[in-house]
């Protein structure tokens, strides 16, 4: 029986992939039939027919990046016999086709094993950075489109070289913008409505730009208005990534070679050979340094990330040391302290009388250890504040500033109002620090003698204040010395989730504001 059903479960699970391969077999032979119609739509006669860009071959690289090797001859011959029903149909004689799917054979499987075994198992490529575009580019946007050039050129009519370049450079733009493009929207996980408000706004402005100065304009138009584009360029690039390029240049691309078909926009000189290869070097030279811009911006990003991970993880080792050095303190240290007033006072009991200068000084020794517990008591609550946990954040804050208002001589006025009992951990400990160390600034920089602390809660989270009517100073002065105190306090804002701002003037103090959104999943565990 139980063998029985195992064969039941091989046999669904059988048919189910087998459903779901024959499934996406059909869509690959109908999308790589749709691209090819799209490239065919994208045609020049000069005077033979030519693709300006061929999408066919690089959307069916893209397909393969994204499915496991052991698909790839299935698909790969789904693809390919797409481009065949759109050649029958383009009335394309055999040999030609025979020709045309070598060249696109050899291409597709240079671009997608040389860019695979670079990238190893990452289906959706490394663009963010240098060295992984780079890799790109010579395997899908170098050698792909020569192999493709240097086997596709051969043919009636034209010269063998107008045909290369004109195949080279059409590939060469395909691969280099369409696959980015693909697999961006394909991986793309961002949920912000204002971030899509965006990228629609930036897409409707390139789209307007682009079909005026290439649809809507006429013959022998000034090329010099597609720099026009570059502000939308640098958005895209600086904003959005490689993705945003190359949905840019897409958009581009397709108005101006519609333009140019039409006989508008800029590329309508008397000769249409050169028209199209200067289409197409425009292309091309338009989306290289704006990509590269795309990378540098993305690399730049995850290097930021990488350090604000860093940070992240060294704040929690610190506090862990912290917690570590002050539990020592109170466990250790001033238990022994403790012991060693009880010994000195059960001394001072069994030896009877003493002289008056012998008990002074047995009362100044006496008094100075009290003082070293006491102080050693204070820096074990200053490195790992217990009374979070047990009291937690007002009582915390007030016990904060009574201390610097006690030892430091500073008029610390503490106000709070409807602050949560169930304020996540991290959060407290957040705020405990930038008071702290706001405190501590007061202390040692400002000079002024009183300061006011204030924490309030709204609807929308916890408000931190902490103000003095000190010396200020000037934040770009401060930054340029790397204050130390200033970063952890924005570092651990971040980390949480908070915003922190910094408002100071020389003569006119010092206001450090913190306004944290509970509400947001950040806040789950991040400083423990």
């Amino acid at each position: 029986m139980a063998a029985s059903g195992n064969r039941e479960v091989w046999w669904r699970e059988a048919r189910r992939n087998g459903l779901e391969g024959a499934l996406l077999t059909c869509f690959v032979l109908l999308l790589s039939y749709g691209a090819a119609e799209l490239g065919g739509m994208l045609e020049m006669r000069v005077p033979q027919p030519v693709w300006l860009l061929w999408p066919g071959c690089a959307v069916l690289s893209t397909i393969l990046f994204l499915q496991p090797k052991r698909a790839w001859p299935v698909l790969l011959a789904a693809g390919l016999a797409g481009f065949v029903l759109y050649d029958i149909r383009a009335g394309l004689t055999i040999s030609t086709i025979a020709w045309l799917l070598l060249t696109d054979a050899c291409e597709i499987l240079i671009a997608t094993l040389g860019a695979r075994s670079l990238f190893k198992e990452n289906p959706y490529l490394d663009l963010g950075s240098i060295s992984g575009f780079t890799k790109y580019c010579v395997f899908a946007v170098f050698l792909a489109p020569l192999v493709a050039a240097t086997i596709g050129a051969y043919g009636p009519g034209a010269s063998y070289w107008m045909r290369w370049q004109l195949i080279f450079l059409s590939e060469a733009v395909a691969f280099l913008t369409i696959p980015p493009a693909i697999l961006g929207w394909v991986s793309q996980s961002e949920k912000q409505l204002v971030r899509w408000v965006e990228a629609a706004i930036l897409m409707s402005g390139v789209t307007l730009l682009g079909y005026v100065i290439s649809v809507a304009s006429g013959p022998h138009i000034a090329p010099a208005l597609f720099y026009a584009l570059v502000p939308f360029l640098i958005w895209s690039a600086l904003r959005f990534g490689p993705l945003g390029v190359s949905s840019s240049i897409l958009v581009v691309a397709f108005l101006s070679i519609w333009g140019t078909i039409q006989g508008k926009g800029p590329f309508t000189a008397e000769r249409p050979v050169q028209n199209a290869l200067s289409l197409q070097l425009f292309l091309l030279c338009a989306a290289t340094p704006f990509m590269v811009l795309a990378v540098l911006a993305n690399q730049h990003k995850r290097i930021e990330r990488a350090l604000r991970a860093l940070s992240g993880r060294l704040i929690n080792a610190q506090e862990d040391e912290r917690k570590r050095i002050a539990r020592e303190l109170h466990d250790d240290l001033s238990q022994r302290m403790a012991r060693l007033l009880i010994r000195l006072e059960r001394w001072r009991q069994g030896i009877g009388e003493m002289s008056e200068k012998s008990l002074a000084q047995f009362n100044a020794i006496v008094a100075m250890a009290s003082e070293v517990s006491a102080s050693l008591s204070d820096l074990s609550h200053l490195l790992h504040p217990g009374t979070l946990a047990t009291l937690g954040l007002v009582p915390s804050i007030e016990a904060l500033c009574r201390r610097f208002s006690e030892q430091e001589g500073l008029d610390v006025k503490f106000e709070y109002e409807d602050i949560p009992v169930d304020t996540p951990a991290n959060v407290k400990l957040c705020v405990f620090r930038i008071v702290q160390e706001s405190l501590r600034n007061v202390v040692t920089h400002s000079g002024a003698k009183e300061v006011r602390v204030t924490l309030n809660s709204t609807a929308s989270g916890i408000n931190v204040c902490v103000q003095d009517s000190g010396t200020g100073f000037r934040l770009g002065s401060v930054r340029k010395l790397g204050a130390l105190g200033l970063i952890s306090m924005r570092e651990r804002a971040h980390l949480i989730g908070a915003q922190l701002s910094i408002k100071s003037e020389p003569g006119e103090g010092t206001r450090v504001s913190l306004q944290i959104p509970l509400k947001q999943p950040t806040l789950q565990a991040t400083l423990a």
